[in-house]
Order: C-alpha cells, then sequence, then structure tokens
C-alpha cells in the first residue's frame, strides 16, 4: 500500500522541522510505501520561500498553495494532491504535530486488519499540552499526556447519540482525529474552506454519515503510538480564533451532514490493536524530540 504522508504548514519553521525529522527515524514497516509532500498554505510569502528552501534541503517534494488564511484550503489542496497521486491512503498531519517512530509501522498493521477501511479515527490522542492520560512535564509549563493502554474504552457510551458539537457549553472538536482517508473517503469530501476552525469536525461526521448508509467503511482505533499533537504552538487556529464564535455556524453546517441524534463518533466500530511502544518509551520519545529545534534521535532500546 502507497501512503500519502501530506504535511501541512502555515507558520512554524521549527516545528515543521521537527515534523520531518520524525518522518526520517521511522521504524522500517512491511507492506507500506511512504510518499512525503510538504503542502504550505500561508499567506506570508517569506514563510512560504523558507518551507519551500528546506524541503528542498532535505530532498521532499513541497506544494505552495494560494492561501486564504483558513486551514481549510490547505486542507483540500492536500486532498487534491492525493487523488491526483497513484497512493492508496491519505495521511495528513499539522506541521506543528510529529510522529512517533511507530507510524509507519503501525499504519500497516491496520491495513492488514481492515483492508477494506476508507477512514480511521484515532481516539484517544497523544498530546502535548494536556491534561488527559499519564501526564508529565517535559518543559517549564509544558505538559505532555499520553495513553499507555489499548484497551481502555475512550468514550462515555457506546450507540447512537448526540456529538458534544451539539451540547452545553458546546466545543467544536471532534471526539476523533482522522489519520488514514482511502481515494474513496477523499473522492466524496470537500473541507468548508470558510471556517476559521472545526472543519475536521464537518468531516468526521460526513464520515459518519456515509458510513450509516453503508457506503464506506469507518473505523475508530485506540492506536495512540501514531503522533502527537501540539497544542503549545503560539498562533495557532485554535489559539487564534473563539471556539464559542465558531461553534453555531459550525453547528448549522453540521446539521445538514448528519442527523444530531446520531452524530456521536460512539456507535463506530473499534479496533484495539496491540501498542507498538509502552508508556516508558513514549514518555523517552517526548522528552527527545518535544523542542522543535532539538536534534532527534532514534529510540532507544
Amino acid at each position: 500500500m502507497r501512503i500519502l504522508l501530506a504535511i501541512l504548514t502555515h507558520h512554524d519553521l521549527p516545528r515543521l522541522r521537527r515534523a520531518l525529522a520524525s518522518v526520517r527515524l521511522q521504524r522500517k514497516a512491511r507492506g507500506v510505501e511512504v510518499d512525503v509532500v510538504v503542502v504550505v498554505n500561508s499567506l506570508n510569502r517569506e514563510y512560504e520561500r523558507l518551507v519551500v528552501r528546506t524541503a528542498a534541503d532535505l530532498g521532499v517534494r513541497v506544494v505552495a498553495t494560494d492561501s486564504n488564511g483558513r486551514p481549510g484550503r490547505g486542507k483540500n489542496a492536500c486532498l487534491d494532491l492525493f487523488l491526483e497521486s497513484g497512493c492508496d491512503y491519505l495521511c495528513q498531519l499539522d506541521g506543528d504535530d510529529w510522529l512517533y517512530p511507530t507510524w509507519a509501522e503501525s499504519v500497516a498493521e491496520h491495513l492488514r486488519r481492515l483492508p477494506q477501511v476508507d477512514a480511521l479515527g484515532i481516539v484517544p490522542i497523544d498530546c502535548l499540552g494536556s491534561s488527559k492520560g499519564f501526564t508529565f512535564e517535559v518543559g517549564q509549563g509544558v505538559v505532555a499526556g499520553v495513553w499507555g493502554t489499548s484497551t481502555a474504552y475512550p468514550l462515555d457510551a457506546s450507540g447512537p447519540g448526540r456529538a458534544p458539537l451539539w451540547e452545553e457549553p458546546g466545543t467544536t472538536a471532534n471526539a476523533d482525529m482522522i489519520r488514514l482517508l482511502s481515494r474513496a473517503g477523499a473522492a466524496r469530501w470537500r473541507f468548508d474552506e470558510e471556517l476559521p476552525i472545526g472543519e475536521d469536525t464537518l468531516l468526521s461526521m460526513a464520515l459518519l454519515s456515509s458510513h450509516q448508509r453503508g457506503e464506506l467503511s469507518y473505523w475508530l482505533t485506540m492506536a495512540s503510538d501514531w503522533m502527537i499533537v501540539d497544542r503549545t504552538t503560539p498562533g495557532s487556529v485554535q489559539r487564534t480564533y473563539s471556539h464559542k464564535e465558531a461553534l453555531e455556524p459550525l453547528r448549522s453546517k453540521a446539521a445538514q451532514i448528519v442527523d444530531p441524534a446520531r452524530s456521536s463518533s460512539a456507535e463506530l466500530p473499534i479496533l484495539y490493536p496491540p501498542l507498538l511502544l509502552s508508556t516508558d518509551e513514549k514518555r523517552s520519545w517526548i522528552e527527545r524530540t518535544w523542542r522543535p529545534g532539538a536534534a532527534a534521535s532514534g529510540p532507544r532500546g
């Protein structure tokens, strides 16, 4: 299987370098070939030039999009590049997040178990700047949270229900993060290019609706050894825009996609694969690689 790993960036070069370093340190994965592309979606032309130069120095392909300052346009560019490629699956990574060395290995195992899957959503997910899971301080005021088990159920209840989007005070975030998308899944969806935040939530709900109609196969996975989400990035869209202000427009758009009474991802099938990294190994990896400018080294042991 060929995987297109599309790394989307708009303003943080040190964190992008960290993401690219984590790609180079992947363990070998049988049955999976990874193509890497950096997609720069920025209003800052100087940053765009720096990304093009950095990617060229590393021998990585880079594509610049015509940005409107919102993430949806960059994510649509990732979809287009994927559909134009010969790859079987798309994994889109934000440039301020980074991969565990087991990402490709875990992807290969998932595709062996679910060869016809169209979408995989990760829940829970390890996070820099989080109080969930097993937490530890990696720097002054910087906390990481990792999950060390694949057997605990991640949601409050299973079966049909309402997503947190419709709860008060509510959140624009979806319960899972789509990290693997087939060609069939990518071909039927376009991200909303006007939303400042929440575009991923609409994707998740559109996939859920398609799954409910029997059109696509959408699974959740407890594989929390794929990546680390960085919530500490200055100037990220999550910090720039208010979730409260974006909530009602997002609810209105979501209600056109899925029945609110059946919008919870808790009714999706869920895979419990064995974790490839222990809690201690995750902690070691984050402590050695979390600084955007730090030189990453391979996993110990």
